[in-house]
C-alpha cells in the first residue's frame, strides 16, 4: 500500500450492530457484511468503528466471505473496554490503510464480501414502547401524531389558506416555493365535499428531488399526500368546485437521533392487523427509507429497516383501538463499516 489512501468509488454499507457473540472461526452464523460484494472485485481501505455505552474489552474478527465459505483474515482488532454511559457514543474508531499497513488493503476477488463478527455479547436493551408515538387511535387513514424532538404541530393552512378550486388554476401559495421545517405529508382539508376535484401536487423530497401525485380532493375532512415533502412548489386543481380548500401538512417529527440505527416497533391492545402502516424514514446513511408494516394483533410488530429518524408513519385506516410506537433503544454495542474502491 503507498501512502495516499485510495478511497476512489466509495462504497459505504450502513451501520450494522454486532450483537451476539461467535466465536468460531470456521463457519461464524452472527455475523455482518462491512463491504459488499462487486463483480470487479475491490479492497477494503478503511473500517470505521463506533462503540456505545459501557463495553468490555472485545475482538472483533474479520472474514472473506466467498458465498459459500468463511475466509478468516490474519488480523483482528482489538476493542479496549469502555466506560461511557450506556445509550452514551464513545469516541469513533478508525482504522486505515495509511496507519495499519498490516490489516489493509483487504484485497477481495470478484463477488467476495467482507464481514465481521464480535467475540462476546455486547447489546442491553430496554424496550421503549411509546418513544415515538404516544397512545392514540385514528379517526381516518392518514399520519400517526409522532412525539420526538423538532416536532412541527400541524396546520391545516399554512401552505395555502381556504379558496375555492378554479380548474388549471395554481393555489395561491402562502410563500412559493413554502419550505417546510421538517419534512411532512401535504394536506387538504374542507368542510365540503371536492371529492370530484383532483390536485396536481408537485414539490421537492428531503434529498431535493422534484416529486408530483394527484390528490383526490378532500370530502368535509382532511385528506393526506403519499409522498413525503421538504418543499411544495405548486398545488393545481383539475376542475371547478365552489367548495373551498386549504393546504396544510401533518404532525411530524425528527425524532431524536439514535447512535446506532434501530428498529421501529408498533403496539397496540386490539386487533389492527388489517390496517397497515407506512414507515418513512432515515437509515445511517442519511437515505430516505420506506416500508409497509402491518398492525399489531394484540402483540407488538417490528420494522425490518433500521432508522435513525422518523419522518412519518401512515396508517391506512382507521384505528379504533390505541396504537403506541416506539423504539428499543440501544444501550451498548458497536457499529462497523467498512470503506473502499473497486478494482
Amino acid at each position: 500500500m503507498g501512502t495516499t489512501p485510495n478511497y476512489t468509488n466509495v462504497p459505504v454499507v450502513g451501520s450494522a450492530v454486532l450483537n451476539l457473540g461467535d466465536v468460531s472461526r470456521i463457519a461464524p452464523v452472527n455475523v455482518v457484511t462491512i463491504f459488499p460484494s462487486s463483480t470487479n472485485g475491490g479492497s477494503c481501505e478503511r473500517i470505521v468503528l463506533t462503540p456505545l455505552g459501557t463495553l468490555t474489552a472485545s475482538v472483533i474478527r474479520l472474514f472473506r466471505y466467498d458465498g459459500t465459505t468463511f475466509h478468516e483474515y490474519g488480523s483482528e482488532i482489538t476493542i479496549p473496554a469502555l466506560t461511557a454511559a450506556n445509550g452514551t457514543a464513545n469516541p469513533g474508531i478508525t482504522l486505515e490503510a495509511y496507519d495499519n499497513p498490516n490489516l489493509f488493503p483487504i484485497a477481495l476477488p470478484a463477488l467476495w464480501s467482507l464481514r465481521a463478527t464480535i467475540n462476546d455479547t455486547q447489546i442491553g436493551q430496554e424496550m421503549s414502547i411509546s418513544s415515538i408515538a404516544q397512545s392514540q387511535t385514528l379517526a381516518g387513514a392518514g399520519p400517526v401524531s409522532l412525539n420526538g424532538s423538532n416536532v412541527v404541530a400541524a396546520s391545516a393552512t399554512a401552505i395555502a389558506t381556504a379558496a375555492a378550486p378554479v380548474a388549471n388554476a395554481p393555489m395561491t401559495l402562502t410563500s412559493g416555493p413554502y419550505v417546510m421545517t421538517n419534512p411532512a405529508l401535504l394536506t387538504l382539508t374542507s368542510g365540503s365535499n371536492v371529492s370530484t376535484v383532483s390536485y396536481q401536487v408537485t414539490g421537492r423530497t428531503a434529498a431535493g428531488a422534484i416529486v408530483s401525485e394527484a390528490m383526490t380532493g378532500p370530502n368535509a375532512n382532511t385528506v393526506y399526500s403519499v409522498n413525503v415533502y421538504k418543499a411544495i412548489l405548486s398545488i393545481v386543481p383539475t376542475t371547478s368546485n365552489a367548495g373551498t380548500v386549504s393546504a396544510g401538512y401533518s404532525t411530524v417529527a425528527g425524532t431524536a437521533v439514535l447512535p446506532l440505527p434501530t428498529k421501529i416497533m408498533i403496539s397496540s391492545g386490539g386487533n389492527i392487523s388489517a390496517v397497515n402502516f407506512t414507515i418513512t424514514g432515515t437509515n445511517s446513511s442519511g437515505t430516505v427509507q420506506t416500508e409497509v408494516l402491518s398492525g399489531p394483533n394484540v402483540n407488538e410488530v417490528q420494522s425490518a429497516n433500521s432508522y435513525t429518524s422518523v419522518l412519518t408513519i401512515a396508517a391506512s385506516a382507521a384505528v379504533s383501538t390505541a396504537v403506541l410506537v416506539g423504539n428499543p433503544p440501544i444501550l451498548s454495542g458497536i457499529s462497523i463499516q467498512g470503506e473502499g474502491g473497486t478494482y
